[in-house]
């Protein structure tokens, strides 16, 4: 598990059983929130489109949420797959800049407020 968690990206593969377990486990540890969203990329769209349509029963049977088939795109180019994984980084880098920047300016106004406020008071922001 620990080294999931450091992952940026997690691609599915040819296998057997224990291959096809891990690439839904890896999916399950996404969906409860015990590893951060990153992009899941299967590679072959016949055989991990079996797969999809598992999902998509299980979407209509209400065992599945519908956005539980965002978390991962299936692939027959390796190429696209990687160019996917560097579109969602460069994504996620610009939001994590922005949520950056409104933090600290959140915290600049907090300080001019507080900077304000009479002596021996704090002020609280909401």
């Amino acid at each position: 598990m620990e080294v999931l968690k450091k992952a940026q990206a997690f691609t599915g593969e040819d296998g057997g059983i224990g291959t096809a377990a891990e690439n839904l486990d890896t999916l399950t540890h996404i969906q409860t929130g015990k590893l951060g969203e990153v992009p899941v990329g299967f590679i072959g769209k016949e055989k991990y489109g079996i797969v999809d349509k598992l999902l998509q029963y299980m979407v209509k049977d209400g065992t599945v949420s519908p956005t539980d088939r965002d978390l991962y795109r299936i692939f027959d180019d390796p190429d696209a797959m990687f160019r996917h994984f560097a579109k969602v980084r460069a994504r996620n880098a610009e939001q994590e800049r922005i949520a950056e920047q409104q933090s600290t300016a959140e915290q600049q106004s907090i300080a001019a407020q507080a900077s304000t406020a009479a002596p021996g008071i704090v002020r609280v922001a909401p």
